[in-house]
């Protein structure tokens, strides 16, 4: 629960301070996703609303409600998260987003029973482009049983150049989506 104090002391302060930075976002990220981690969706999911709201520039929080909501079993609500994070990601703006969208599209396969198309996803994804959904991806792969494999394509992936691997999974996620 370390991970979970540190998020929650860095946000206190940012709110005693009335501070509101990139810095203050990614706090709120990685509550949301040390929520997640700990088996906590609900806090997680409001702390995705923070996240938004704490810096709008850099993100909607979608993938955190998504995952949130896989892990709450409301699919119907993550499917459209997902669906919404996805549409932004296929717009090419942020290089690793793809990824991310895979993360989550891998994600929901699995909550919808299809766990050879999440871990074929998983296994084929770049790097995600936060060290918090880096972090969530790990934990994936582990619960999917592919820690190992996807621990050596990880690998792979850090040597190599990342734009040729974060065009791959645009590509990937255009005919996902």
């Amino acid at each position: 629960d370390t991970g979970v104090d540190h998020a929650r002391s860095a946000i206190d302060l940012y709110e005693r301070l009335g501070y509101q930075s990139e810095s203050s976002a990614q706090a709120w990220m990685m509550a949301a996703v040390n929520a997640l981690l700990v088996g906590d969706p609900h806090t997680a999911l409001q702390d995705a609303t923070h996240y938004r709201d704490a810096r709008p520039g850099l993100g909607t929080g979608d993938e955190l409600k998504a995952l949130a909501y896989i892990a709450l079993g409301d699919l119907d609500e993550a499917r459209s998260a997902t669906r919404a994070y996805g549409h932004a990601a296929t717009s090419g703006r942020v290089v690793q987003q793809p990824t991310d969208a895979l993360l989550l599209l891998a994600v929901l396969a699995d909550a919808e029973g299809d766990s050879e198309i999440a871990r074929d996803l998983v296994l084929n994804m770049g790097r995600c482009r936060s060290s918090e959904l880096i972090n969530y991806a790990l934990h994936v792969a582990d619960q999917f049983g592919v820690s190992m494999e996807y621990k050596a394509s990880q690998s792979a992936i850090r040597s190599a150049d990342i734009k040729p691997r974060a065009a791959q999974d645009h590509q990937t996620l255009k005919i996902e989506m």
